[in-house]
C-alpha cells in the first residue's frame, strides 16, 4: 500500500498517461508507491535507486551559506531527453521521486508546488 496515496492520486490525475512512477526512498532503500502498468517495476526501482544515488551526491552538504541566502532545498528537477524526474526530500537521505514523460514538463512550477503539499516538509538542519 502506498505511503503517499494522496500524492499518487494527484500525480495520476494531473499527469494522466504522462505519469510513470512514484517512489519513496530512505537511505539506500526505495519502495515504489505507484508504477504505470506498462512499466517493469523492477526496472523502475533500479532506475530510481540510480537516480537517488546521483541526487544524493549532488545534494550533499555543506551548503549553509546557500541555505541562509536562498532557504532550504525543497525540490530538484531533472529534465532529460526521455524523462522528467522530480526529487522531493523529506529529510536527510529520504524523500520521494516522481518520474514523468518529458511532455509533462509544461506548467511544472505549479505542478511541483502542489506535489509538495502532499509531502512532509524537510527536517530543519538547525
Amino acid at each position: 500500500m502506498s505511503e503517499f496515496p494522496e500524492l499518487v492520486s494527484f500525480v495520476k490525475q494531473e499527469a494522466g498517461n504522462y505519469a510513470r512512477a512514484v517512489g519513496k526512498f530512505e537511505g539506500i532503500e526505495s519502495e515504489l508507491q505507484y508504477c504505470r502498468d506498462d512499466l517493469n517495476p523492477a526496472t523502475v526501482t533500479n532506475r530510481f535507486e540510480l537516480i537517488h544515488d546521483n541526487i544524493s551526491w549532488s545534494w550533499s552538504p555543506p551548503e549553509d551559506e546557500l541555505d541562509e541566502q536562498l532557504g532550504q532545498k525543497r525540490a530538484s528537477l531533472q529534465v532529460r531527453e526521455n524523462a522528467v524526474i522530480l526529487h522531493l526530500p523529506t529529510g536527510h537521505d529520504e524523500g520521494v521521486l516522481i518520474a514523468l514523460e518529458p511532455e509533462a514538463a509544461s506548467n511544472l512550477t505549479t505542478f511541483i508546488g502542489t506535489c509538495l503539499e502532499y509531502v512532509p516538509e524537510p527536517e530543519s538542519n538547525t
